[in-house]
């Protein structure tokens, strides 16, 4: 069976489709409670973690700490789900599954008047406040995807199916996504299961190894992982060492493959020295 996941303007009212659809369906549900086992891996609190796709402070994360929050909300995302009959609500997690067929991607938008209300209650601004924080915030996230994971979230193709919650009643929504969840073309095979594995063991090293390597790139395939990194030309290969040091035993890696491009920003840095 299929795994549903659910992107939406509003998470509350989306969660409690993607509940009812688990319950009608008798599949797993997940939503942000997933990033409460987070906390104690990653030394963040759920909130904290959230910041990476909702956040509405004056300055923002810095661009360092957004990419490390990210990695690590995708990887406890990944790592959480089945491999199949799962519902999935928020997290950015219709962002980490491209290529694996047997995901139904969802998508729920809703009158931007009501996520200005609910922002401006949440966190005790102006109406015209809230909206400024709601598009800068959306900026900061479009961003973020577009840079770290090469997908424009607004685009509709992103999703199979887009649904105005404005002109379809929850009910119908419900209906029509577990329809949809039934097609023949969503039912998981032997390769769109292998993605989603490869894909889980890239976001499990990536998220070990981004604290050091903030500008890490990984990619696995039947247990052969490829990590690029930045560095120097002396550090070339004491870095490629460090990292297979670091990823050596870990469960479901048969091999790593390291490479070192040149980092031309420190380099520019030091030679200014």
């Amino acid at each position: 069976m299929a795994i549903i996941i659910i992107a939406a303007d509003r998470y509350q009212p989306a969660f409690e489709i993607a509940r009812q659809t688990a319950e009608r369906l008798n599949y797993q549900c997940f939503g942000r409670d997933l990033l409460n086992a987070a906390e104690a891996r990653y030394k963040l609190k759920a909130d904290q973690l959230l910041q990476a796709f909702h956040d509405y402070s004056m300055l923002g994360l810095s661009r360092r700490q957004r990419t490390r929050y990210l990695a690590y909300v995708q990887e406890q995302t990944l790592s959480a789900l089945p491999e199949d009959r799962a519902v999935c609500c928020g997290l950015g997690a219709h962002l980490y599954v491209r290529g694996v067929s047997h995901v139904v991607k969802i998508r729920l938008v809703s009158d931007v008047k009501l996520q200005v209300e609910e922002l401006a209650k949440e966190v005790g601004a102006t109406p015209a406040r809230a909206q400024k924080l709601l598009v800068r915030s959306a900026k900061r996230r479009r961003r973020l995807a577009i840079d770290q994971l090469h997908l424009d979230e607004d685009d509709p193709s992103t999703f199979d199916m887009v649904l105005n919650l404005d002109q379809i009643e929850p009910a119908e929504a419900l209906n029509a996504i577990c329809e949809t969840a039934s097609y023949r073309k969503f039912q998981p095979m032997t390769y769109s299961l292998q993605c989603l594995r490869d894909l889980v063991l890239s976001a499990r090293v990536r998220a070990l190894l981004i604290e050091q390597y903030p500008e890490v790139r990984v990619r696995s395939e039947h247990g052969t992982v490829v990590v690029e990194i930045a560095a120097l030309k002396r550090e070339k290969q004491k870095k490629a060492e460090a990292v297979k040091q670091t990823l050596a035993g870990h469960p479901g890696i048969n091999y790593v493959e390291v490479h070192v491009i040149r980092d031309i920003f420190r380099q520019a840095v030091e030679s200014f020295r």
